[in-house]
């Protein structure tokens, strides 16, 4: 099996650098260009990249004659950045494309993420707790701004105080157009199936405070659970919890982690760590 591994490069981190990753004689083999360095794609700007998130298409394989092997967002601290990754048939290797940017001139980005259910969709939450959608499939391919499309989502009314509270990140849930959003004190379920935006509460912060040992309990990271898009998990500041969206306020699981200031999760299967020899079923 061969990957293409993305980072961040350059003096600034301002470029994404890549490489292809394969097994040959069950041993590690990297693909760098013709003069040994990793490849390199620019987003057009000298700002730092904070985030990478991937969207590859399903069973697509890496080295066929398919040209769109997945999508690929790069976010700067005020812009969002799309790719295209291809495969290039000439080199025999994926090929990274710009496709355009979004410049948020008076807010921050607070996170940005793919849908699991349209492929050319993604999510953008600001520190303000705006939402927009974008649809590359909407793009207007004659410039590389991207426009997207602001989600109206009623906070105010909420009951909530905004008062010192961040916004931490999205998700997009079971449905495209069920989001669940993460502020600092709250984790939200947004639902825009209908013509009217709905919100509801997941999970209150104060509902953690009685398993929590300190008095300043914030939430801090959320990841949605790729196996299971009725489930997922959000880490407060000392506690990890695994939710489902049908019980609210209601945590399925939680641990005490023991990790200062977690900012990212990844939820895997178990399944997917096991070795996949075939004398090892039950083991």
């Amino acid at each position: 099996p061969n990957a293409v591994v993305f980072f961040p490069t350059g003096a600034n981190d301002d470029k994404l650098g890549f490489f292809i990753l394969a097994v040959k004689d069950s041993r590690l083999d990297i693909l760098l260009d013709s003069n040994g360095d990793v490849f390199r794609a620019s987003t057009g700007s000298a700002h730092r990249i904070l985030n990478i998130s991937v969207n590859p298409v399903a069973d697509s394989g890496l080295f066929n004659e398919s040209h769109v092997i997945g999508y690929l967002l790069a976010s700067a601290l005020y812009s969002v950045h799309w790719f295209a990754v291809k495969h290039n048939s000439v080199l025999d290797r994926p090929s990274v494309f710009y496709l355009g940017g979004k410049t948020f001139k008076t807010c921050p980005v607070a996170h940005a993420c793919w849908s699991p259910h349209v492929m050319e969709e993604s999510l953008v939450l600001l520190e303000n707790g705006q939402l927009f959608l974008f649809d590359l499939e909407s793009h207007d391919t004659t410039g590389t701004a991207f426009k997207g499309t602001r989600l109206k989502v009623p906070w105010n009314g909420l009951g909530f105080s905004g008062n010192n509270m961040v916004w931490l990140s999205c998700e997009f849930s079971w449905h495209p157009r069920v989001f669940v959003v993460a502020r600092s004190d709250a984790v939200f379920l947004v639902d825009f199936r209908l013509k009217e935006c709905s919100v509801s509460c997941l999970m209150k912060i104060e509902t953690l405070r009685m398993y929590a040992p300190g008095g300043n309990e914030r939430f801090l990271a959320l990841s949605r659970v790729g196996p299971d898009d009725f489930y997922f998990a959000v880490a407060s500041t000392s506690l990890l919890l695994l939710c489902d969206m049908r019980k609210p306020l209601v945590p399925v699981l939680q641990w005490m982690h023991g990790i200062e200031g977690p900012c990212f999760m990844s939820v895997l299967s178990l399944s997917n760590l096991r070795s996949h020899s075939r004398d090892d079923a039950f083991k």
